[in-house]
């Protein structure tokens, strides 16, 4: 019995060491740092001078990678709430150079963004502390986070042969779904907009989670000026189909909202929801209320000029 005991107990320990052992392999892959739209994290800089945050309009609507003299990064994630926003920031910190300039974007739903969902909590395990997610579960932290080969499925191959560089498809979901709009095509903008609109109702909550969002942005600007760093309020370009879905009452209290922010902490604010430099254009925009490739290259460009960094 002891012998069984003993012989058991060496084969569970040498089980583990593999797993630790290919799943190290695994992480250093370029197949598992291009997993999802987390795969720029795999890629930052130090000494970043200009950093934004913001959910999908954030993640779609920067691309410094034309800009020199610069030195940016996009934190943009689909679906990133303040929560996140803040946790990121918080995280990565160190890798802001002393007087980065913190673009923080704010959308029509961000102060009533649900702080929670599994598909948006799995997609955090591999770039912050564990602690730092919201409703975190142990074993998704096993399978996500720790010991990602447990969850790799076919991915696992990039142990053999990996891919040649860090890289993934933004616009995955948009090639999938088939939505690609022409500048002429207005009817399917229009489309479009009712269905974000309808889309986003269904999964914020009016009311219920705004003042915890509000709580993390305050914190995020809070953070900011501890750090040194200049706190940036933006809200992002959208097209006139979609600004047209919102009533005036809406905009009055959303920018309401807004102002306090601005007044507690003297922070900038620039509104680029109907700024005709970009909005007018409809071949820069993906979809009614996102940027395309060519859209986020030429927003960057105009929102660094106005603020003084090129």
């Amino acid at each position: 019995m002891r012998k069984f005991v003993i012989r058991g107990t060496c084969f569970s320990v040498i089980g583990i060491a593999l797993l630790f052992a290919v799943n190290a392999l695994y992480i250093r892959t370029n197949g598992y740092k291009s997993k999802d739209e987390t795969f720029r994290y795999f890629l930052m800089p130090r000494n970043i001078q200009v950093a934004n945050f913001g959910s999908s309009h954030g993640a779609y609507g920067f691309d410094y990678s034309g800009i020199e003299g610069i030195t940016g990064f996009n934190f943009g994630l689909p679906g990133q709430n303040p929560h996140y926003d803040l946790k990121v920031l918080q995280q990565y910190s160190e890798r802001l150079a002393e007087g980065c300039v913190v673009i923080i974007p704010i959308s029509y739903f961000t102060f009533d963004q649900q702080r929670d969902s599994d598909n948006l909590r799995r997609m955090y395990y591999r770039i912050i502390d564990y602690g730092s997610i919201y409703n975190h579960k142990i074993t998704e932290y096993l399978r996500l986070g720790l010991l990602p080969i447990l969850s790799a499925s076919f991915n696992a191959k990039f142990i053999i042969k990996d891919k040649k560089d860090i890289s993934f498809n933004l616009y995955w979901l948009y090639d999938y779904m088939r939505i690609h709009y022409t500048e002429n095509d207005i009817e399917g903008f229009k489309q479009n907009a009712q269905g974000h609109l309808d889309y986003c109702r269904r999964i914020t909550d009016e009311g219920e989670n705004e003042e915890y969002n509000t709580k993390c942005l305050e914190e995020m600007i809070e953070l900011c000026r501890e750090k040194g760093f200049r706190p940036v309020l933006i809200t992002m370009p959208f097209t006139k189909y979609y600004n047209d879905m919102f009533s005036e009452e809406f905009y009055a209290d959303f920018h309401a909202k807004i102002d306090r922010l601005c007044e507690k902490y003297a922070v900038p604010y620039y509104d680029y929801s109907r700024d005709p430099r970009i909005t007018d254009n409809l071949r820069l925009f993906i979809d009614s209320n996102h940027l395309n490739y060519e859209g986020s290259a030429t927003f960057t460009r105009m929102i660094l000029s106005d603020l003084g960094l090129i």
